[in-house]
């Protein structure tokens, strides 16, 4: 009987701990793991489709690092980063935005947001450039 209370305790005080903790974790100073779970890409001669799994298995993890102000894709060459270039809150929501010139030999540079919802850590992010745009959702956490 013990354990089953033990463990009835340890969840109430988890449950009313993790609001407080999200709000303090999605402050836009504390560094952001975020992963896409689901990911869109649209044109204007397609409309949206859903982009497999395993073929958005490069783009799923993103480190957001505050301090820096820069974001990257959490497992490739830390010097291959974007900047963010402004962070708010709108509605209890972190915003965070950036723009990313791309590879010097492509025209693929795009603007980008990501909107985190502070109680949760559920997220959108948007990148749009030239005749395409990209819709992730997913969830972040705090990466100290």
């Amino acid at each position: 009987m013990n354990i089953q209370f033990g463990g009835l305790l340890a969840a109430v005080v988890f449950m009313a701990a993790s609001p407080a903790f999200a709000k303090n974790a999605f402050d836009g100073r504390t560094p952001l793991l975020c992963t896409i779970a689901q990911l869109h890409e649209c044109n204007p001669h397609a409309g949206c489709q859903l982009v497999p799994v395993e073929t958005a298995a490069d783009v799923r993890h993103l480190s957001f690092n505050f301090k820096n102000k820069t974001v990257r894709l959490a497992h490739w060459d830390p010097g291959l980063t974007s900047s963010i270039d402004g962070v708010d809150t709108i509605d209890d929501n972190l915003v965070v935005q950036g723009m990313d010139p791309g590879d010097e030999e492509a025209v693929d540079g795009a603007g980008w947001t990501l909107s985190v919802n502070r109680t949760y850590g559920t997220m959108v992010m948007t990148v749009s450039g030239r005749d395409v745009a990209f819709v992730g959702m997913g969830s972040c956490i705090a990466a100290d």
